[in-house]
């Protein structure tokens, strides 16, 4: 049978601070209704929108308040390497999977180039 995983949302308070209790609300909920997994801090995660310290606070969170059955794949792209780098080390502990995006921000980077990112 497939898997299914939810992309799930960041939600934010009105200050712009990131709304643990409404994620962990979220999270809870999709444990219940049966989702197998999560990925966190992808797009719908606001990943670009997020600080390198929210990624690394919120990927940290979502291991802390998972239920065991629960897989996670982590966002990591970031526009810098070494932080990407860094999000991925995290995640080797914290997450299933790494979810790596390539560069995002040159228009047609060659596939050497891709490769060795």
């Amino acid at each position: 049978m497939p898997e299914v995983y939810t992309a799930i949302v960041t939600p934010f308070q009105a200050n712009g601070e990131i709304d643990y209790n409404l994620f962990e609300e979220l999270v809870n909920w999709q444990t219940r209704i049966g989702i197998d997994g999560l990925v966190v801090c992808g797009t719908n995660g606001e990943f670009a929108s997020l600080s390198f310290e929210e990624v690394k606070s919120l990927l940290k969170f979502t291991f802390d308040i998972k239920q065991e059955e629960l897989s996670i794949i982590a966002g990591t792209g970031r526009t810098s390497l070494k932080e990407t780098i860094e999000l991925c080390k995290i995640s080797e502990e914290l997450a299933d999977i790494a979810l790596v995006v390539p560069p995002f921000y040159f228009k047609t980077p060659d596939l050497e180039g891709l490769y060795n990112y």
